[in-house]
């Protein structure tokens, strides 16, 4: 199909068993373009565990209601400006010529502005449940659950990749670990280069933590070690997609 609109949800088990998902919705608004998909599929290598996948699918959950909250703040923004703002002026005025009080001008500010505010919160919720908001919700709730997963030999081989990383890592043999990636990075790009292109361009899409950042500078500036892990007290888990994205684009070595 051309210009088909496709992701994929990579599934991939670590050394202890945990599950690491790589996709393309962890950025604001990422979840909306679910709609507009025309084929969302999972791949895995060790299959996933039940709990995984529902843990996912809540994650997933709560980033769509976030885009949507997000979208309709964005989309409903000045009517909704307008309104507060009315609610003020006609809440100002109304108590300063109709109550009387011996501080004029400080009560009916603050309690305008407290007024203008509640307003601005109300219509905010109420946008939330209009049926337009509703109907998106539901369609991308709807697209989640029917991602199916699918056992793939290419994420066979990036798990393999994967749990030596972290092996070399916890045993602080990075000066071997060259050696013993080379092979396996250099054959499953000769195997299978379209899905390594398009793990690698789900990656760049994620939406990096405050560590993965640090680890990133510390690896394009040569300076990262098993040392520089223990020293900044990471957990492996928190940098593996950092750690293979390196590792496939020769960044690491």
């Amino acid at each position: 199909m051309v210009n088909e609109q496709r992701a994929v949800i990579f599934h991939l088990k670590r050394n202890n068993g945990s599950s690491l998902f790589v996709h393309p919705f962890t950025k604001n608004l990422s979840t909306l373009s679910i709609e507009e998909m025309d084929q969302i599929e999972g791949s895995y290598g060790a299959e996933p565990r039940v709990e995984s996948i529902t843990a996912l699918r809540n994650a997933l959950y709560r980033q769509t209601e976030s885009d949507i909250r997000d979208w309709i703040y964005e989309r409903r923004f000045i009517p909704r400006f307008l309104i507060s703002a009315a609610s003020f002026v006609v809440t100002y005025f109304f108590l300063a010529l109709v109550i009387r009080d011996p501080i004029p001008f400080v009560d009916e500010f603050v309690a305008a502005t407290g007024v203008g505010i509640l307003v601005y919160i109300l219509l905010g919720r109420r946008y939330q449940q209009s049926k337009g908001a509703a109907e998106k919700r539901a369609l991308i709730r709807e697209r989640i659950d029917s991602v199916s997963f699918e056992e793939q030999t290419f994420i066979h081989d990036l798990e393999t990749i994967l749990h030596t990383i972290e092996t070399g890592i916890q045993r602080g043999e990075t000066d071997t670990l060259e050696a013993q990636l080379a092979e396996d990075v250099a054959r499953i790009r000769e195997e299978h280069p379209v899905e390594v292109d398009r793990f690698l361009s789900t990656l760049k899409e994620r939406n990096l933590s405050r560590t993965e950042k640090k680890v990133l500078k510390a690896i394009r500036r040569g300076q990262f070690s098993p040392a520089f892990v223990n020293r900044n007290r990471i957990n492996t888990s928190e940098i593996d997609p950092v750690l293979l994205e390196s590792v496939l684009t020769g960044d690491l070595f």
